[in-house]
């Protein structure tokens, strides 16, 4: 690695993070500004607002880091052909292409940064951002549902009506249908809890089985429930696809395609997410 290499590195990552430290601030602020309008005395406060705000910065860098790459290259370079220190490295044999290929490099990593941000770090802090918001206002996170969230599990529908910040489902009903697409069984659980190595542990279940015109009534206190449906799976019904991790869309897009469910919304973030990092090596 040259020396002109990693002083180009230097002073293009110092702009680089500055450029950032100012973007981020100033949405940051704004961001802030409009959960103020949401701050109530008792629940969400201006406290809550404040913690959610913060875990939302890594999104925002994710956002941001391209701009502020574009900004700050510009600003290192124009500095430094302000201060005829491209003049001196040119003079010193530096060619046109050995120049570019230093900032490629560069633009590179910034690419790869952005990728790591965005499927690592963002998807974790806009969970924990999510629990503070639903925790703060004493509400679930599937609100906007109206019958609760649903899914398809095979021959199976699922409809839960209560998807809890600690990953406890509430109100679940199966509805199982056989081979000829008749109701064959409705099971009816209190509540489910996530248990490894990758089942659901059901909460006062009541099973109702339909066969050959009589209908069986049995009841369990505790039932462990295999399904598809895993708590990942779930969270892409509350989560914006954009937010989500590379991992989960495809994930959740091979679960849709195995139902034969539409995957075009998740499709498109995904490969949003891959190529959004394409934009940061703008140096």
């Amino acid at each position: 690695m040259s020396l002109i290499f990693r002083y180009l590195a230097k002073q293009i990552s110092a702009s680089v993070a500055m450029s950032l430290l100012g973007l981020v601030l100033l949405f940051t602020f704004f961001d802030f500004i409009a959960e103020l309008d949401n701050a109530r005395p008792a629940g969400f406060t201006a406290a809550h607002a404040l913690l959610y705000v913060f875990l939302n910065i890594p999104g925002r860098i994710q956002e941001l880091l391209p701009i502020a790459a574009l900004l700050g290259a510009l600003i290192a370079l124009t500095r430094l052909s302000a201060n005829s220190e491209f003049t001196i490295m040119r003079a010193s044999g530096l060619s046109a292409y050995r120049m570019m290929s230093y900032l490629g490099v560069l633009g590179l990593g910034f690419g790869l940064l952005t990728f790591l941000v965005g499927e690592y770090v963002s998807p974790a802090a806009e969970k924990l951002a999510r629990q503070v918001k639903v925790r703060g206002s004493n509400d679930i996170v599937a609100q906007e549902f109206r019958s609760g969230l649903w899914a398809k599990d095979g021959s199976k529908f699922i409809n839960i009506r209560s998807l809890l910040p600690d990953g406890r489902l509430g109100d679940i009903r199966v509805f199982e249908f056989d081979a000829h697409l008749e109701l064959s069984a409705v099971v009816y659980a209190e509540s489910a809890l996530w248990q490894e190595p990758g089942h659901w542990q059901l909460n006062n279940v009541t099973e109702t089985r339909l066969s050959e015109g009589r209908v069986q009534v049995t009841r369990h206190a505790n039932q462990p429930w295999l399904s598809a449906v895993s708590p990942t799976l779930l969270s892409a019904l509350v989560i914006n696809p954009e937010r989500m991790a590379v991992s989960a869309l495809s994930t959740y897009i091979g679960y849709l395609a195995k139902n034969k469910q539409q995957t075009n919304r998740y499709e498109l973030a995904l490969w949003n997410k891959l190529a959004f990092p394409l934009a940061a090596p703008g140096p």
